[in-house]
């Protein structure tokens, strides 16, 4: 009788203590996809907001986070360019994870504003700067899916727009990359609405030199600051890719994963610039 007792304690024993790893330690997949034809959005930015946790879907769709730090209060949201976002409460992740096993999204109706551009002389206009001769390099802090590195522009009052941007490459062990551009408007010195209408990917094989994108076919008008941003997409594996950097200029805004807080790194300035048009006799 004794032994019987101890052996069902010994399995209520083992029961919690794996009840417990599952609540720990949880990890949870699924996929995203359109819910209009049911075509699998590939990378979407999944994340808990104000929080290093997050993930972005892979070209399928498909995706895996650990929500083991996340709290039952905190939400889980879902977004990508040209679709409304999606929120899903941990709380109910983890009664049922199964809930993400098919996440579908609305796509998003955009109300385009007319673009005026009255006749007149126009100017290319670099907003970035040479560095010149620099032993300097700083680059992404990790291989996380979401990673960004975001620098501030100025284009004044008058409407700037912007054709090309360019970062210099000082170091890329990886070989082919692919990463995509990010356009936000500034809020409180920081990143915020991104203002593209459709994502902007970038496919490099430059192992040390000038990666430029090109930006006329996107129609963008911007005022005031502005942030553009290089964000990790896809698992890059083992290697380095690091950018020609100063100790002057705009510092360099970081965060480690989709949906994550920015923070500033005061000490280094990357050599990012957008060129454009901007009317000539306006002020910047």
């Amino acid at each position: 009788m004794n032994r019987y007792k101890w052996y069902l304690n010994i399995i209520g024993l083992i029961g919690c203590f794996l009840m417990s790893l599952s609540f720990y330690g949880q990890r949870v997949s699924g996929s995203v996809f359109d819910e209009k034809d049911n075509s699998a959005l590939s990378y979407v930015n999944i994340g808990i907001p104000g929080k290093n946790i997050g993930t972005v879907s892979n070209n399928q769709g498909s995706f895996s986070i650990d929500i083991t730090q996340a709290n039952d209060t905190d939400i889980l949201v879902f977004s990508t360019i040209g679709y409304k976002s999606k929120s899903v409460h941990v709380a109910n992740l983890r009664k049922d994870s199964k809930t993400l096993e098919n996440v579908s999204l609305e796509r998003e109706i955009y109300e385009l504003n007319e673009v005026v551009v009255k006749p007149g002389a126009f100017r290319t206009v670099n907003l970035g700067r040479s560095f010149g001769r620099t032993r300097l390099s700083a680059g992404f802090a990790n291989n996380k899916l979401g990673n960004e590195l975001a620098m501030e522009f100025n284009a004044g009052k008058t409407a700037f727009f912007p054709e090309r941007f360019e970062a210099v490459i000082s170091t890329n062990t990886y070989g082919k990359i692919k990463l995509r551009v990010n356009v936000y408007e500034a809020a409180n010195g920081i990143p915020a609405k991104n203002i593209l209408s459709e994502n902007i990917f970038v496919e490099t094989e430059i192992k040390k030199g000038i990666l430029s994108v090109d930006l006329t076919q996107y129609d963008l008008r911007v005022t005031g600051t502005f942030f553009i941003s290089l964000e990790i997409i896809e698992d890059m594996g083992e290697g380095r890719l690091h950018f020609v950097a100063d100790y002057k200029g705009k510092p360099i805004l970081t965060r480690a994963v989709s949906q994550g807080n920015w923070r500033s790194q005061d000490d280094v300035s990357l050599n990012f610039a957008v060129i454009g048009k901007q009317e000539v006799g306006k002020s910047k």
